[in-house]
């Protein structure tokens, strides 16, 4: 409208307008606003390039942001701190430290001062990325280059030793912040909380506690919900479940992941009945489950073998618009595999695929252990052969169970066989691999050997310790074992070849 009333559209207008549109995500019209600030001979300055290239990175438009910083600096205006601590940020998150580290260079060479948000957005990142020692080497470089840390430099490095198990390191953090006065927030003592929590230092979690009351500070759900989950964990529970109960009290109320450490704690201790009655409870308290929940109870009614009511709070699961993960359908299918429920299982699949789950190695292998355990080997073959058109790869278990089920019926060429096919797709064969295969050679062997003397015996040959699989058998098994992979056509590789 500005032009209208005879008012020339400014470089300042223009900042504020793109400002605007890119701060309530209207990205594409600030683009285009920015685009037209050339038909009015107006030039961005470096407020303007920064706001557009931290709202493309903001919209994953990464590229863009990259050519927009390049052109930026092609035209003769250089970025300042702030446009590179966006760049950095922006590095980091993508974990392209060499990146983020040279554009810190970069702008140090240029006599530009980064300022503490540009230190944190490379501590940020390290720590997210369990790099701590190059996280601690940036807060280093702050101290040498006369940078204060401020609360989120210190609540980021906790976080991150806490993750790593470094609760001594994470600890020694927090009495550096309290002696540059800097005060610990929720977050810092959440963090701490849940470290010492992981490594089991349960007294010194609830010393914090205390210390973060005292400190003014109230315990959020997520405190509560790691305690509890803790307490579970621990197999603490009734103090679970004193502090679960106390809650309303505290003015928290219990959210789905409180319910779902306790559920899932009842039913680690095979309290069905306890974890059933507070599933009911949280439904009433307007609480909806979210998978976890439900997969924590499905799991342990399987354990209890009442996979008919499993199956129901899988109804009631998709009833309560709760969509089923491929943990649900994992926990339903091995139970009624267990069960010899093939017919079952197979429609449980059909429905976990047509329900966008896409089947992992995990359950293809749970089908092949149980075809091989019934001595259905070409139904496990089927299996196999579904699993790689489906784009999963065999892994060496399931390769193993194959081999050792033919194995056992003496079918040794056909276990030579699947250990070609292994070789082939590239699955190196374990030693657990190699030592069914010895096993049913030698069983081979002695069977044979009794033949031989008018025997009518079949040998029990326990399993080779997978530890000393080729220091413990004969010369002329190994030797055997050789000939039997080069006629199947599996060349032995390096690591087998040393062992021997």
């Amino acid at each position: 409208m500005m032009p209208k009333k005879g008012c020339r559209r400014n470089e300042v207008s223009y900042a504020n307008l793109i400002h605007g549109l890119c701060e309530a995500r209207r990205v594409d019209e600030g683009v285009s606003l920015f685009k037209k600030m050339n038909e009015d001979d107006c030039y961005p300055t470096v407020r303007t390039y920064t706001v557009i290239i931290d709202a493309l990175f903001g919209n994953d438009r990464k590229l863009e942001a990259i050519d927009l910083f390049n052109e930026m600096r092609n035209r003769g205006c250089e970025p300042n701190v702030h446009t590179y601590t966006v760049m950095i940020d922006s590095m980091s998150k993508e974990r392209k430290f060499d990146e983020s580290r040279r554009l810190l260079n970069e702008m140090m060479e240029k006599g530009l001062v980064p300022s503490v948000a540009t230190y944190n957005a490379l501590i940020d990142g390290y720590c997210k990325g369990g790099m701590m020692e190059s996280a601690q080497e940036i807060l280093d470089l702050m101290h040498s280059n006369n940078c204060s840390p401020n609360e989120r430099t210190y609540n980021e490095l906790i976080c991150g030793f806490c993750k790593r198990k470094n609760v001594h390191k994470a600890m020694s953090l927090l009495n550096k912040m309290l002696e540059h006065r800097l005060t610990p927030n929720l977050i810092t003592y959440n963090s701490l909380i849940h470290g010492q929590c992981k490594v089991g230092h349960l007294d010194t979690a609830y010393r914090l506690l205390e210390l973060m009351k005292e400190n003014g500070l109230n315990p959020d759900q997520w405190t509560y919900s790691v305690f509890i989950d803790t307490l579970c964990k621990n197999k603490r529970i009734e103090e679970a479940r004193v502090l679960f109960n106390s809650l309303k009290d505290k003015g928290i109320k219990a959210n789905e992941v409180i319910y779902s450490a306790l559920i899932n704690g009842y039913c680690k201790a095979g309290r069905i009945d306890d974890a059933d009655s507070l599933l009911a409870k949280m439904l009433t308290e307007d609480c909806l489950p979210n998978s976890p929940t439900y997969n924590a109870l499905i799991d342990g009614l399987c354990k209890e073998r009442k996979v008919k009511k499993a199956l129901l709070l899988l109804e009631q699961m998709v009833q309560k618009g709760v969509r089923p993960t491929v943990s649900t359908y994992t926990i339903l299918i091995v139970a009624m595999l267990k069960g010899g429920d093939f017919d079952h299982a197979h429609r449980l699949f059909a429905q976990m695929v047509s329900s966008g789950n896409q089947p992992d190695v995990y359950i293809y292998t749970a089908f092949v252990h149980s075809y091989c355990g019934t001595g259905n080997l070409k139904e496990a073959e089927d299996m196999m052969a579904r699993m790689v058109e489906s784009g999963v790869m065999p892994d060496a278990l399931t390769y193993t169970l194959l081999i050792d089920a033919y194995g056992c019926l003496g079918l040794l060429h056909r276990a030579f066989d699947v250990l070609k096919q292994m070789f082939d797709t590239g699955c190196d064969p374990s030693h657990h691999t190699y030592s069914f295969l010895i096993k049913h050679l030698s069983r081979e062997k002695l069977i044979k050997e009794n033949n031989n003397a008018g025997l009518d015996l079949v040998p029990n040959i326990s399993f080779v310790d997978v530890a000393d699989v080729w220091k413990t058998m004969e010369f002329e098994t190994a030797l055997q074992l050789f000939d039997k992979m080069l006629e199947r056509g599996c060349s032995p590789n390096v690591n087998t070849e040393s062992s021997s």
